[in-house]
């Protein structure tokens, strides 16, 4: 299955595709330097996406990434597959100790 994906991260929103948008997202969190969010996601894959960017170029910030809208927004709380917080949470959590280990590491 190919899925649309919602993540959020620095108060922009990535709209992207993958065939697994929660192993698409792990990926992600490994080499962003911001807390990421995965927020939604819905079947499709890269017409969907793209008629998205389409939808929302006004509102690109740089690449797949756009400001929030409300007309976004709404999309998003429609999607079939809702993550939010909860799902950054215990994901980000593994990560996190991983980013203190390494930096008491680098100040010692």
């Amino acid at each position: 299955m190919r899925e649309v994906y919602f993540v959020e991260g620095a108060g922009l929103i990535k709209i992207g595709f993958a065939a697994d948008a929660t192993r698409r997202f792990k990926a992600m969190l490994t080499g962003s330097p911001v807390p990421l969010s995965l927020l939604a996601s819905m079947s499709g894959g890269p017409e969907v996406e793209a008629e998205l960017h389409i939808q929302f170029a006004e509102w690109r910030a740089h690449g797949e990434w756009f400001r929030p809208s409300p007309k976004l927004l709404e999309i998003i709380a429609a999607a079939p597959y809702q993550y939010g917080q909860a799902y950054r949470d215990v994901l980000a959590l593994p990560r996190a100790n991983v980013i203190r280990a390494s930096a008491a590491r680098n100040f010692q």
